[in-house]
């Protein structure tokens, strides 16, 4: 299965993913059970088999889709229990995406999805929750399977693309944030009492430490003499039946049942809100048209694919003054996400983003690069082209500001 099938299947998926999400939605408005599972797997399988088609014989595979794949599909979708209204519409979407898919191979929105799936997930978690534990845990399920997909799917596109001398590093960043995620889930599952009751402890201690520190301030006010001087105040009071009854009406409207789920939504909202602006994981990043998804920008002197330096911002700076100024160039774009891809030279590169540079520049980097001139030493002139095009890069990062998360949306409107 070449690497351009699995791409095509892997951003195929997300969206199905969300679609999945939307018809157990749907299902949960009707009070009707959604079987998940095999409807991922129909979808996932049909997916595989009209991308692969598709890559071998693209005429022939839309003729073989509507004669073979699509009555495969409501085959299984019927005897899987789901309703023909759903079977059409994965029929649709499978032939529409992928097909979008296989002709469009620069398209990038799997941060939307997975920015919308958590968002309405959140918002309608209490609705599932009051309809039964099934709709929660499916809904669920989906939220923590979108995340681990796109996570997973990343790792395996660029781990086809990463050199045999990288592959160990990239595993072992990978491996650590798995392994993070897999803990975390697994504390939260099966030591959720054990956190219930680590929470309450520490409430408890806090409420402790307050009554101690207070103490002497409520002796004070609770005291004979405080007491005899408020009863004396409050006896020449009139009571107020409108403010007491003002009272009573407010707190009744504010009913915890009702207002309880959405302050947990606002909250859950503001946490990945909070998430979204400090994660990577949604920043776009610009990819020529000719590049599949799974290219990673390479910052490295050596124009290797070294996931170490992607991730941890301690690399080894190279020691020659040009290779140096290349190296901090390439770090610098890659802040701005406007990086060097893992099979692009220097020249290629500028011309790609439309920088402005004097040829000298790619000139004397490659007779260090290459060994023709080890002794080259950075000239006043070569400091001053790398402040120039750095300042090129921050002004393509000042107009690509406006592109973002609104940007994806029109996209994905569009398609």
């Amino acid at each position: 299965m070449s690497i351009r099938v699995l791409t095509i299947f892997y951003r195929f998926y997300i969206e199905w993913t969300f679609t999945a999400f939307v018809l157990v939605i749907l299902h949960l408005l009707s009070s009707q059970q959604m079987p998940l599972l095999p409807a991922m797997a129909i979808a996932a399988g049909g997916s595989l088999t009209f991308s692969s088609l598709l890559e071998k014989k693209e005429k022939l595979a839309k003729v073989l889709f509507f004669v073979i794949i699509m009555p495969v599909l409501y085959l299984a979708g019927i005897w899987a229990g789901l309703k023909l209204f759903y079977i059409t519409i994965m029929a649709v979407l499978v032939f529409w995406r992928v097909m979008k898919f296989h002709q469009d191979t620069a398209s990038n929105s799997q941060s939307v999805w997975l920015l919308l799936t958590f968002l309405i997930g959140l918002f309608l978690s209490p609705l599932a929750y009051f309809h039964g534990t099934v709709y929660l845990g499916q809904m669920a399920f989906l939220m923590i399977f979108q995340l681990l997909f796109i996570l997973l799917g990343q790792f395996l596109l660029r781990w086809l693309e990463v050199e045999l001398a990288a592959k160990s590093k990239f595993a072992l960043v990978y491996s650590k944030l798995f392994g993070a995620i897999v803990i975390a889930v697994v504390l939260i599952t099966f030591g959720r009492n054990f956190l219930k009751e680590a929470f309450f402890f520490i409430l408890q201690g806090i409420g402790l430490i307050l009554s101690f520190l207070l103490y002497p301030f409520f002796a004070w006010i609770g005291s004979p003499a405080m007491q005899e001087r408020a009863g004396r105040v409050f006896s020449r009071q009139k009571p107020n039946i409108q403010e007491e009854s003002e009272f009573v009406a407010s707190r009744q409207m504010f009913d915890a049942d009702f207002w309880g789920p959405i302050m947990f939504v606002a909250i859950g909202v503001l946490v990945f809100y909070l998430i979204y602006r400090k994660s990577s994981l949604f920043r776009k990043k610009d990819e020529p048209k000719a590049a599949f998804a799974g290219y990673i920008t390479s910052g490295l002197p050596d124009n290797l694919v070294n996931p170490k330096h992607v991730f941890n911002k301690r690399s080894p700076v190279p020691e020659h003054q040009i290779r140096k100024e290349i190296f901090k160039l390439e770090k610098f774009a890659h802040k701005k996400e406007f990086g060097r891809l893992s099979h692009e030279g220097i020249d290629e590169w500028f011309n790609r983003l439309g920088i402005k540079y004097d040829e000298r520049t790619v000139e004397a980097y490659e007779k260090v690069r290459y060994g023709e001139m080890k002794e080259v030493s950075a000239e006043g002139w070569f400091i001053e082209e790398i402040k120039h095009i750095k300042n090129q890069l921050h002004s393509l990062r000042k107009e690509g500001k406006e592109y973002g998360l609104k940007k994806n949306l029109k996209k994905f409107l569009k398609d």
